[in-house]
Formats: structure tokens, sequence, C-alpha cells
């Protein structure tokens, strides 16, 4: 039996990690649970298209596709479902609501189109809402955390000049 040599355990200079790089400065400022403000992606005037708005009549049953699956989400058509989410059209936006503790930040991601679409917002909000609060053994969902199950429309945050929308939930 051949004897294998003694492991060598890891060693690094911890002086090297631990000293800033030039020119580098680390904001201590922000907790994990605050967002750090980022600026508006494009126009500043950027929107939901009417569709998103609240009031434009929007009622899509956020429980009911999480629990249906893709095969049973709301027929709202491949026309609308293909449409950029927000006039201008970017490329991520960011989306939460006040009920949503610890603060949530979900951010929407183009997939098939330089844009968000109203496709890729509604995907992401099922998956991002369908996830256990806590830790992942709890049968509680983020979607439960919110005071009604329909999406009835997104607004703009206010004053903060960042692409945020509030969801706005009945």
């Amino acid at each position: 039996m051949t004897e294998h040599p003694k492991a060598r355990p890891w060693s690094y200079d911890v002086q090297r990690f631990q000293q800033p790089v030039a020119g580098s400065q680390i904001d201590n400022s922000h907790s994990l649970d605050t967002p750090i403000p980022l600026p508006p992606q494009t126009d500043p005037n950027v929107d939901v298209i009417p569709y998103l708005r609240l009031g434009s009549g929007l009622n899509i049953n956020l429980g009911m596709m999480l629990h249906c699956g893709h095969a049973q989400w709301p027929p709202i058509g491949r026309d609308t479902a293909e449409l950029p989410a927000t006039n201008p059209p970017i490329p991520s936006m960011t989306i939460t609501h006040p009920n949503l503790r610890p603060p949530i930040w979900i951010t929407v991601h183009h997939s098939n189109r330089p844009y968000v679409t109203v496709w890729d917002l509604l995907v992401t909000l099922i998956k991002q809402l369908g996830l256990p609060e806590g830790d992942v053994f709890s049968w509680t969902k983020r979607l439960d955390l919110l005071p009604g199950r329909s999406l009835v429309g997104l607004m703009k945050s206010d004053g903060d000049g960042q692409d945020v929308w509030i969801m706005e939930v009945a």
C-alpha cells in the first residue's frame, strides 16, 4: 500500500487581499437590504405601455398563472405578449411591492428581443413570486405576502429617478 503525502492546507497572503485597489472606494453606507439607486437606463420619462398601466382594465390572476403553469396562462395574444413593456423600450426593469419584506426587487431582463416584452414581465413575475418566502422548505410563497393575487397595473416609483415600478394588485 502506498502512502499519500500529507496534504498542505491552503494558504494565501491575507494582506494582499485586504489592500484597497488604487482609486477604488468602498461604500459602507448601504446595508444588504437597501438597493443602490441606479440611474435611468434611457430617457427619464420612460413608462410602462398603456396596457400595463393602473386603470387600464388589466386584471391578470397571478395565483392562477402560478398554479396552472404556462399552458393555462392568460390569453393575452401573441401581439400583446411581444409588445415592449415600456415606452421607450428598455433592456431591463425592476419591479417591487411594499408588502414584499424584506424588500424584494424583481429584475426583468429581455429575452428574445432587445427590450423587455409584456411576456418577459409576466414570466419573470410568476417565477419570482412563486419562490418560497424565507427558507426553501417554507410553504409560504412570495405571492402570499401580497394583498391580492391579481395584477391590475404598474406605477413608476415617484421622485427617485430610477427605472423602478410598483406592482398594483387587487
